[in-house]
């Protein structure tokens, strides 16, 4: 069987850069999904993002850096058998607090 996710929002609680924004990406299976985005503390942004899953799916987050290496800032697992369970968010607290918002149906 298949569901599809419906990614809906990105939080940002913590950046990963000190000065400026961060600027951040999601992979689904290592697919760019969305981003990159420019992110700062306390905003929220819209993903609206729908994906077909069947058992499981990751989901990364990277922030991206301009003089140094990329910032994996942590993975999530999607399950199809979260499939109505309403909206979930899951949190990614590698070096940075983001939460990602999605339901399964």
């Amino acid at each position: 069987m298949t569901a599809i996710v419906r990614f809906r929002t990105l939080s940002c609680q913590k950046q990963e850069d000190l000065t400026g924004a961060d600027s951040v990406k999601l992979l689904y299976d290592a697919e760019l999904m969305w981003g990159p985005e420019d992110m700062t503390k306390g905003q929220t942004k819209s993903v609206n993002t729908d994906k077909v899953i069947s058992g499981t799916a990751t989901v990364s987050l990277w922030e991206l850096d301009k003089f140094d290496p990329d910032d994996h800032l942590g993975d999530i697992t999607v399950r199809e058998s979260e499939k109505n369970d309403g909206n979930i968010s899951k949190n990614f607290t590698k070096g940075a607090e983001y939460t990602l918002t999605y339901f399964v149906e």
